[in-house]
Formats: structure tokens, C-alpha cells, sequence
């Protein structure tokens, strides 16, 4: 082959090459409709078995085995895992915390459970109260009818608290007063047990007219009960997968949400038929102490309607998810000024200048803006830091910013890229 022919024969293959992959960037570009778009595949149901904030119907004095349980969950037996007492005391305020809640004197934490062969340690809670920022203390809204009280044990050292809290059996004693008064309200008599553990108070208005009469004051519930663990039961959710976004659609199996309280959560992707698949979403962060994530990479939505990216599932899916934006977790996707961790290496043009830059895979990146198929970035500055202390602040000149297209962030249609910084630092 004479040279000029094997010279035009290469560059027919290298356009070749080049075609085929713009071809592919364009046909992945155009198969995502949402762009830079995430959906939370855990709901605010899911988060309360994970945290143990809703537990097996295990609770009060003759419990053996569950009623009225999660259609989710499997029938639990309700087995002990340690059993005690628990005598501890809450401080709370009505309506705004004042200075009166600094002067008051506490119990030295943490309090262990007595009368146990092995003690664990616990706070009193109130539910539906405001944290003052001290696990004691809390701040009441002035219409509350009835105080919560639950017996939180997440805290080092434990070792047969698995759920976050205990469960509860008989109520031995419930008073309620202003703090250092002389005779607390004896409440006993009015407490009850709910199934799965929390301590129920009424507040009547004739209770809380004679004992919430002074603004600012700080009170003091006291509880002493039986206290226990139970052994963790997993809970399970499925979730059905559609060809397109209806209920009538052609199945494409399910997604099997499992939780096991106090331990962690998992998905599974089950097909019609065929083997369950195991897969981890896109976005995680499993501490749910700081900013939980179990969120998937969003190609399309229509309402409620969700359509998520092939791997696990063969083809592309949809998922019916209500209520995930009132649910929490995270933003949605992307937002300008948040901090993002690049998975794979991207190549960005120079926004107002000629020339290109290449951001490698492990990168923080700072989204300047969102403007629509395209993200507006710069390089993370030391001042972008969310716990820098010793930063420079930024330059009077602004610093220089890329431009890159939708389809550079993404591999194999996920979003390759995530938070940097989901535990704040």
C-alpha cells in the first residue's frame, strides 16, 4: 500500500472513531431529560425503622408477640435483648428558650439502666420538641398536647441497644413540675405505653394552666420504667419497576428496599425472572447522623414518576416514588455553589478565554452555575472548605471558571460526580 493511501485509510478510521464516539455522546446526551437530576430511593417511613424510631410492637408489660406491625416488616417475636430499669429526667421550656435553662443543675451523663446484668447507658427524650443543642434539654411549642418520651441509647459503649432506643414495658413512675420545686405533678396513673416503646403524657388544659403560669420557666419530667431491647427485625419494601411511567405498563420487576433498624440499608434489584441483583445507588452516605444518602441517578421524571439509568436493570426503568421532595434527604441533584467530587476524568473549555482544562477523577469541583445541558465550574479554593479555619479569602479577581457539557459528567448514563463533603468536613 503506497503511503499516501495507508495516510488517507488512517484518517478515515481516526474520523471513524471520532464519529462513532460523538455519536455516543450525543445519543447518551439526548437520553437524559433531567440533567444533573437525583432522586432519594429511601423514604421518611424507611429512615424511621433505620433509626429505630419505629420499632416491632414489642412494648408494655405483657408484650409477646406484635400486633397492628408494618405490613413491611416480617412478625417479629419479640425477644429481650437486655432488660433494666431506666430512671432518668428531661428539662424542657414552653414556647422560646431563656436564660433561666443555664442556671439549672443536672444529673451527671450518661445514666446506665439498673438492675440489669448489663447496663447501658440512656438519655430521656422528648418527641416532637426542639433540641436545645444539650441531650436533656428541650424546647416545647406552647400547644403541645402531650409530652413523648422515649429512651434513647445511641451512644458509645452500648453494646445491646441495636435499635437507637429502648422499648418499654411497665411505667413505674411519671412526675412533672417546675425544676427544684418542692411537689412535682404525679402523672403515673395518666401515662401510657405505646406498642413499640414511647412514654405517652397528656397535657390537659387544666394541667397546663396551673403548671406552665410562668414564662421562661424551665420543668423537669421525670420517668422511671422498665426498659429493654429486642432483637432488630428487618423490614422490607418493593417497589415495582415499569417500562414507562404507569402502573398499567409492562413489569420490569422490582426494587427491594431492606432495612435493618439501628444497622443499615440495602437495595436489590429483583427481575421478573432471574436472580435478585444487590446494588449500591449512586450517591451514598450510610451515617444517618449527618447527611444520609441512598440516591439514584434521575434520566426522566413525569410527576411522581421516576425513570432511573440501566445497571443494575438491563434497560432503563420507572419508578413510582411519592413524597420524595417533602421526605428530605438530599437537594435533587446538583445546586450552584455546592462542592462536588469528580468519579472520572472530564476535559472543560475556558469560559471567556481559548483553550481547555482537564479536571482528573478525585477532583472537588465547585458548580458556579447551572445553565441547563451545561455546568458552569471552577477548581475548589481552600476558602471553599466548609471547616477551614486558616483559608485565604477569596481574590478581589475573580478566579477562572469552565464550561462543560451535560454528557462529560456522566458514565454509562450516572451522574459521575457527588458531594464532597456529606459530613460537613
Amino acid at each position: 500500500m503506497r503511503h499516501s493511501d495507508s495516510r488517507q485509510l488512517g484518517l478515515a478510521v481516526g474520523w471513524g472513531v471520532l464519529f462513532v464516539l460523538a455519536s455516543l455522546a450525543v445519543r447518551a446526551d439526548t437520553r437524559i431529560k433531567t440533567p444533573f437530576q437525583m432522586v432519594p430511593l429511601w423514604s421518611a417511613e424507611m429512615m424511621s425503622y433505620l433509626t429505630g424510631e419505629t420499632q416491632a410492637a414489642c412494648s408494655r408489660p405483657d408484650a409477646s408477640v406484635a400486633s397492628g406491625f408494618s405490613r413491611a416488616m416480617a412478625v417479629p417475636t419479640c425477644e429481650r435483648l437486655n432488660t433494666g430499669v431506666c430512671d432518668g429526667s428531661a428539662y424542657f421550656v414552653v414556647d422560646r428558650l431563656t436564660a433561666e435553662v443555664s442556671k439549672i443543675t443536672r444529673p451527671h451523663l450518661p445514666l446506665k439502666q439498673t438492675d440489669s446484668a448489663n447496663p447501658q447507658s440512656f438519655n430521656l427524650e422528648i418527641r416532637h420538641a426542639a433540641s436545645s443543642g444539650n441531650p436533656t434539654i428541650f424546647q416545647l411549642p406552647a400547644e403541645l398536647d402531650r409530652l413523648v418520651l422515649v429512651f434513647g441509647c445511641t451512644m458509645g459503649g452500648n453494646d445491646a441497644c441495636p435499635a437507637g432506643r429502648f422499648q418499654t414495658g411497665g411505667v413505674r413512675r411519671v412526675e412533672l413540675g417546675p425544676v427544684n420545686g418542692k411537689n412535682p405533678v404525679d402523672l403515673t396513673l395518666a401515662a401510657s405505653v405505646g406498642s413499640d416503646g414511647p412514654i405517652v403524657v397528656p397535657l390537659g388544659r387544666a394541667l397546663k394552666h396551673s403548671l406552665f403560669n410562668s414564662p421562661g420557666a424551665v420543668y423537669q419530667v421525670r420517668a422511671v420504667a422498665e426498659c429493654f431491647s429486642v432483637v432488630p427485625t428487618p423490614a422490607e419494601w418493593k417497589l415495582p419497576l415499569y417500562e414507562s411511567p404507569s402502573g398499567n405498563a409492562k413489569s420490569a420487576g422490582a426494587l427491594i428496599a431492606r432495612v435493618m433498624p439501628g444497622s443499615g440499608m440495602e437495595f436489590i434489584y429483583r427481575p421478573a425472572a432471574g436472580q435478585d441483583v444487590r446494588f449500591e445507588p449512586d450517591w451514598v452516605e450510610r451515617d444517618w447522623g449527618y447527611t444520609f444518602m441512598m440516591d439514584q441517578t434521575v434520566l426522566d421524571r413525569k410527576g411522581e414518576w421516576f425513570q432511573l439509568p440501566p445497571r443494575p436493570f438491563p434497560n432503563a426503568v420507572w419508578i413510582r416514588l411519592p413524597r420524595r421532595a417533602s421526605d428530605g434527604g438530599s437537594s435533587g441533584g446538583l445546586s450552584e455553589g455546592g462542592i462536588y467530587e469528580l468519579s472520572k476524568t472530564i476535559k472543560a473549555r475556558s469560559k471567556g478565554l481559548a483553550g481547555t482544562a482537564e479536571f482528573s477523577a478525585g477532583t472537588n469541583i465547585v458548580v458556579v452555575s447551572i445553565q441547563g445541558r451545561a455546568l458552569e465550574i471552577r477548581k475548589e479554593a481552600p476558602f471553599d472548605m466548609p471547616c477551614d479555619v486558616d483559608g485565604d479569602p477569596p481574590t478581589p479577581r475573580p478566579l477562572p471558571t469552565y464550561v462543560v457539557d451535560v454528557a462529560a459528567f456522566y458514565d454509562r448514563l450516572h451522574l459521575q460526580l457527588r458531594p464532597a463533603y456529606p459530613r460537613g468536613c
